[in-house]
């Protein structure tokens, strides 16, 4: 790895970190106080291993994997373990903290800006238009406000306003390279570890993602990558016996739909022993016979607290508590987290709604409106010339008070003369677009709204 790529993913890696120190110190207390939380700090070392070898911090994660151990078999009333515990505990937190102060102090300006940097910008520009305000209503006092004065304010605003859009936007949204990067190095570690050949794909049909998804999206695909490197794939050798490449594939893919966001991770592997599953599901004495499950529920089984299919722990596996942390994240955004079965290996769905979506629009004019449409959903855009075609009005239920007549169609299947048709065409531009609530008379194509700007 490039040392620029290292310093960047370092930082990274130690923003998120101090992010769940002070859950960690929490729960912790939480523990000692009523021996409650203890699945939450394993949930966060877990997590906390999994972004260190990440970035390479292979001592770090050795570190972090004696905490789970020591933690896995703690006891609340044990008051000497506990100390032993908590020491452990401060100590590498303080570590932690020296590490990411040289870290910071070894950066250049490769890390990307943070959100405190734009922020400032935000707050420049406020300034700004403070000042334009405040000029301008001085000059209206003074008899000063004269038609060049007027122009050329409104310029100004103009500009600030543009800079006020960017740097708003750069806030909410980040690249899913963000949330990508490092994931090969992971993945070359535990790959490693398992003596195993791994190729790793990843890919997304959305150009950003909200920033506050970024971290724990990052924290889900640690514990996935892992999950598929470890139990889903194949040593080369049993690859080849079963007539597969002797390198294993895992897709990672980011889908943005209308209102929500998902995040598939999927692998071509041996999917789930479901005898193994089967066998460990008896063992716990459940009131519900095996045969009684559907096979959701069965495999919803995978997300619960202990669970794992492996004998032995590693650096990497073996608590089941990988998978339970990732259905704790879906549910924290109100998502939910789905284990598929394939023909060949599996999939896990982790989907989440989204308040709002980035999207490619071409926008037109149609009886007097402008109205966006999802460049996605448009094959070709013709002239409307003799063919006769409903109007994108009249398939929205709006009014028409334009007398101009369509110009223009928009097929969305050429093949099927399926279309629409508009009167202008001004052009292809980013929206932030809102999604809307299912409303009885909306008709299906509204998807959402936009300011156009």
């Amino acid at each position: 790895m490039k040392q620029s790529q290292e310093q960047s993913l370092e930082s990274l890696f130690f923003e998120e970190a101090a992010g769940r120190v002070q859950s960690l110190l929490e729960s912790f207390e939480s523990f000692k106080a009523t021996g409650d939380g203890k699945e939450a700090i394993l949930r966060l070392l877990h997590t906390l291993k999994g972004s260190a070898g990440m970035v390479g911090f292979q001592e770090y994660a050795e570190k972090i994997h004696q905490l789970e151990e020591q933690f896995t078999s703690a006891d609340h009333t044990d008051a000497k373990g506990l100390k032993g515990l908590e020491r452990a505990l401060k100590e590498l937190i303080s570590q932690l903290k020296v590490e990411r102060v040289s870290a910071e102090t070894d950066s250049t300006d490769i890390v990307p800006k943070t959100p405190f940097s734009m922020a400032q910008r935000l707050l420049a520009s406020v300034s700004k238009f403070e000042t334009l305000l405040e000029d301008w209503r001085t000059a209206r006092q003074t008899g000063g406000a004269t038609k060049d004065l007027r122009i050329k304010t409104e310029l100004a605003f103009g500009s600030e306003l543009e800079e006020l859009r960017k740097h708003s936007f750069r806030l909410a949204f980040g690249y899913p390279d963000d949330l990508f990067a490092g994931l090969e190095e992971l993945v070359r570690i535990v790959a490693t570890a398992e003596k195993k050949r791994v190729k790793l794909t990843s890919r997304a049909n959305a150009n950003y993602l909200l920033r506050e998804f970024i971290p724990e999206f990052r924290a889900a695909l640690i514990h996935l990558l892992s999950n598929s490197v470890v139990h889903g794939l194949e040593t080369p050798e049993e690859r080849e016996a079963a007539g597969k490449d002797p390198v294993g594939s895992v897709v990672v893919v980011v889908e943005a739909e209308s209102n929500r966001l998902s995040l598939l991770v999927s692998d071509d592997g041996r999917g789930v022993d479901m005898k193994a599953l089967e066998a460990r599901y008896r063992s716990e004495n459940r009131q519900r016979d095996w045969s009684q499950l559907s096979e959701k529920e069965r495999m919803n089984l995978l997300f619960h607290h202990g669970t794992t299919l492996r004998e032995n722990t590693s650096v990497h596996a073996g608590r089941g508590v990988g998978l339970s942390a990732v259905r704790e994240t879906a549910e924290k955004f109100g998502g939910e987290v789905v284990f598929e079965q394939r023909e060949v290996g599996s999939c896990v769905r982790f989907t989440v709604p989204s308040p709002f979506f980035v999207m490619d629009c071409l926008v037109v004019e149609c009886g007097g409106n402008s109205l966006a449409c999802l460049a996605g959903s448009i094959e070709r855009v013709e002239e409307l010339g003799d063919k006769e075609l409903p109007t994108l009005c009249s398939l929205l239920n709006l009014g028409d008070d334009s007398p101009d007549l369509p110009k223009f169609v928009l097929w969305t299947d050429k093949e099927k003369e399926t279309g629409v048709s508009v009167e202008k065409c001004i052009g292809l531009k980013e929206l932030v677009v809102y999604p809307m609530p299912i409303l009885d008379g909306l008709p299906e194509a509204v998807v959402g709204l936009s300011d156009f700007g």
